[in-house]
């Protein structure tokens, strides 16, 4: 019923459906629907390709962000390394902060 397109039914599209029901159909009727057919067929086509295009976008989104968590994962897990090597090192006794023995008389 919605010759052009355009998403509504004008007062002239309702009317034209009407005629063709009353009227059998007609040669110019076939042809508005492979008309009608073939624009459908089009725009299927064209939101496939952008549905392929979004998908494949996502994908090589989704590799970058596996990539960045990777590196940061193992940047992180470095640093927590370091950062348990410290608190051990800092939790043993150690020499560097140890008094010096003296005694008192000699």
């Amino acid at each position: 019923i919605d010759l052009d397109g355009d998403g509504t039914i004008s007062e002239d599209e309702f009317r034209s459906c009407m005629m063709q029901l009353v009227q059998g159909v007609r040669p110019i009727l076939a042809l508005e629907i492979f008309y009608t057919v073939e624009h459908v067929a089009q725009d299927f086509k064209r939101l496939k390709k952008d549905l392929r295009n979004s998908t494949d976008e996502l994908k090589a989104s989704m590799v970058d962000f596996q990539r960045m968590y990777a590196r940061e994962s193992t940047k992180m897990s470095q640093n927590l390394t370091e950062i348990l090597e410290i608190v051990t090192a800092l939790s043993k006794p150690s020499q560097v902060f140890k008094a010096p023995e003296c005694t008192i008389g000699e």
